[in-house]
């Protein structure tokens, strides 16, 4: 203890401060949270988790409810399946959402959030040192209609998240039953083509609101770190008559 005013008090003469981490001192997740619980959301289809990331930060921002996470690549999935054994209810599957169920290859990134069914283009590959392929992974595809109701109830407010690299107006397509049932979601956007053949920002935000949800939050995401341009958002949308 300290060891710890001594480091705060060096540092804070420097004109900073140390405070403990915690979600909700970001703008960004905090409106999120906020929107979820105005929604009174008590499910999360985490769709792309890669290692539980997402989930772990709305557990710690105080997320109470249930969490299902989908992820197709066995090295993420494993490290995902470990952190959510201790968490009750927090369920994985290891497969990936798309239109119609089959099976296809895995483009797998140096940097594994990257990782696409699509092709990087080269808008990508040049923004960052780890933006390149590195290996492939057969992987299976289903569709979250075929899922819904294993893992979410009549009665639950649903929130789907989607961070698929590309392949999210794919996932969309595989949900045309359940939506009506989705509350809301949350959907990683590109304001540029990153990925060969993925719909872009300004479609993507009609064909969302015409399957009958509002936009209602924007959270930056990734960016050039040679231009500083912004490349991704993450759109979150409500249905305002729920």
């Amino acid at each position: 203890m300290e060891l710890r005013w001594q480091v705060k008090k060096i540092v804070r003469r420097l004109g900073y401060d140390i405070v403990p981490y915690h979600p909700l001192n970001y703008p960004d997740i905090r409106r999120r949270w906020m929107l979820l619980q105005h929604y009174s959301i008590d499910t999360i289809l985490d769709v792309g988790a890669n290692q539980g990331q997402y989930a772990e930060t709305m557990r710690k921002a105080g997320f109470k409810g249930k969490i299902i996470s989908f992820e197709p690549l066995s090295a993420a999935y494993e490290i995902l399946a470990g952190k959510a054994g201790k968490d009750p209810k927090w369920s994985t599957v290891q497969t990936a959402l798309g239109e119609v169920a089959g099976r296809k290859t895995l483009n797998i990134a140096k940097k594994p959030q990257a990782s696409s069914i699509r092709k990087m283009n080269p808008a990508l590959m040049n923004s960052s040192d780890d933006m390149e392929f590195t290996g492939r992974e057969e992987i299976d595809i289903q569709t979250l209609d075929s899922l819904f109701d294993t893992y979410a109830g009549p009665n639950e407010n649903v929130y789907l998240k989607i961070d698929t690299q590309g392949y999210e107006r794919n996932v969309i397509e595989g949900a045309r039953h359940s939506l009506s049932r989705i509350m809301g979601m949350q959907v990683e956007l590109s304001l540029v083509e990153l990925y060969d053949g993925e719909v872009v920002f300004d479609e993507m935000i009609g064909y969302i609101k015409k399957q009958g949800y509002t936009l209602m939050s924007l959270e930056p995401g990734y960016f050039d770190k040679q231009t500083g341009r912004l490349l991704q958002v993450d759109a979150i949308f409500f249905r305002e008559d729920s």
